[in-house]
Order: C-alpha cells, then sequence, then structure tokens
C-alpha cells in the first residue's frame, strides 16, 4: 500500500473516532465539523481509487 493510501486510511479512521467521541459528548458541532472532514476525506480516496472497505461502513 502506498503512502498516500496508508494517510489516507489513517486519516478516515481518525474522523470517524473523532466524531464519535464528539457525539458521546454531546457536542454535535463538532462532530458535524468531524463527519464533514470525513466526506472529504472518503471523496479524496475515491478520486484516487484508494480502497477503504471496513472505514466505509463505520
Amino acid at each position: 500500500m502506498s503512502e498516500f493510501a496508508t494517510t489516507v486510511r489513517a486519516r478516515v479512521e481518525s474522523a470517524h473516532e473523532s466524531a464519535r467521541a464528539a457525539r458521546a459528548a454531546g457536542d454535535e458541532e463538532l462532530a458535524g465539523l468531524h463527519e464533514a472532514d470525513l466526506g472529504n476525506l472518503l471523496r479524496l480516496a475515491r478520486e484516487h481509487g484508494v480502497d477503504l472497505d471496513d472505514e466505509q461502513a463505520c
């Protein structure tokens, strides 16, 4: 796996975790920001053929 793909996968997982943590803390605004970041990362991954498998289902 390329360094780019590894980085994108790590950032996707981090965005998922951050959104879940913000939501658990009751901070919907912060969760929304993390979800927007996640959406951008998923688009970037799709555009560059990065296979995310389980990360997309989270």
